[in-house]
């Protein structure tokens, strides 16, 4: 069943925290980091179609270049889902608001777009997938558009029904089929 309930924004763990470390031998201490963290909003159809403007402009620079269209689709809908974070830092270490300027900054930088659009903007790709594949095809030809009250709910081969009264052949022959024996003749050259 599919729920119809809108989904709550939900916070994503970019990079696990790493501890601050002392000094051993031959290691040096490290200072150690917070978690990034990004809470998205789900992604709308809004989002969706801004995204799909950005890569129809992306395009339009580079027709060859697909993954760079991709890139501008997954780059605008973390920018519209942004809508706030930990973990993210100047610097010198002080937490920076969400701003445009600094969501800029999040998507130009591979560290955090990478596992933005792996962790917020692949699992919508695949879902939205996974749904158009079992969509009904415009040409009437999917499951959904096929199932109506004048088609046969199965192939006439395997319809075998208990209340077709049997026939008399009259002394006519079955038409050949699979099932039935056929002669084989012997093939004629033209002009013999």
């Amino acid at each position: 069943m599919f729920a119809l309930a809108k989904p709550d924004p939900a916070w994503l763990t970019l990079y696990p925290a790493v501890e601050a470390r002392r000094a051993a031998k031959g290691r040096p201490a490290s200072k150690g980091r917070p978690a990034v963290e990004v809470r998205f909003s789900p992604i709308t159809i809004a989002g969706v179609r801004a995204a799909r403007r950005a890569v129809a402009a992306s395009l339009q620079i580079d027709a060859d270049d697909l993954e760079m269209a991709g890139d501008a689709m997954s780059r605008e809908l973390i920018r519209r889902g942004i809508l706030e974070w930990r973990g993210i830092g100047d610097d010198e270490g002080n937490t920076v608001p969400v701003t445009p300027e600094t969501i800029e900054a999040f998507v130009a930088d591979p560290r955090t777009f990478e596992p933005a659009d792996r962790l917020y903007v692949m699992p919508f790709v695949r879902a939205d997938m996974e749904g158009n594949v079992s969509s009904a095809s415009p040409s009437g030809t999917g499951k959904a558009e096929t199932q109506e009250a004048n088609t046969a709910p199965q192939s006439a081969d395997g319809a075998k029904t208990a209340a077709a009264a049997p026939t008399k052949r009259h002394g006519k022959k079955a038409a050949p089929t699979s099932s039935t024996n056929r002669r084989r003749s012997k093939a004629t050259l033209p002009g013999t």
